[in-house]
């Protein structure tokens, strides 16, 4: 887990990966889910997920939870993985495969978000 990562960011997390469609199974991961009213949640993205992706998916989100604070953070994807290393985001979403060691990483199809 990213450094400082609470179990409430945690379940932010699968609400956006849900939101993403990126969990499978998530609907009970979310649905498992309580007290979603508030906390914060800091999102980076590389400039093509940050810029087509994203927006549309965390507004879903903020309408869905409209108590959670959402940022989006868009910088180049080295600068993504620096930023998730040093705790400074706490979702990152690039367009490659992360080269710094200990990212965990998805693939994800773009047509299903």
């Amino acid at each position: 887990m990213a450094p400082g990562l609470t179990l409430h960011r945690l379940e932010l997390f699968l609400v956006v990966l849900d939101q993403l469609g990126l969990l499978r199974g998530a609907e009970q991961a979310v649905a498992d889910l309580r007290g979603l009213h508030g906390g914060s949640l800091i999102v980076g993205a590389s400039t093509v997920p940050g810029t087509y992706l994203l927006p549309t998916a965390l507004g879903r989100l903020h309408v869905a939870y409209p108590g959670i604070g959402l940022s989006l953070r868009i910088g180049d994807t080295r600068e993504i993985e620096r930023w998730d290393v040093a705790g400074q985001v706490e979702l990152g979403v690039i367009g490659e495969a992360p080269l710094l060691p200990g990212l965990a990483a998805q693939a994800v199809d773009a047509g299903r978000a």
